[in-house]
């Protein structure tokens, strides 16, 4: 194989990973809140009231982190 095949044989596959990664975060963004809750649950049991978000949009990164 050539340079430049394995470089298109590359881009193919790193194209596929996203997708894939895509398709997966896609899925369970759906389960987000109920990760979410299994994840704060602890905390709760532990006598704090909640979780404190200390920017505007460290809820969202949360709920994207849990996906």
């Amino acid at each position: 194989m050539s340079f430049l095949d394995h470089l298109e044989e590359l881009r193919k596959r790193i194209i596929n990973s996203l997708i894939a990664v895509g398709v997966a975060v896609a899925v369970s963004w759906g389960f987000a809140d109920t990760l979410y809750r299994l994840v704060s649950g602890p905390i709760g049991k532990a006598g704090i009231s909640s979780l404190v978000f200390s920017t505007p949009t460290e809820g969202f990164n949360l709920e994207l982190k849990l996906a």
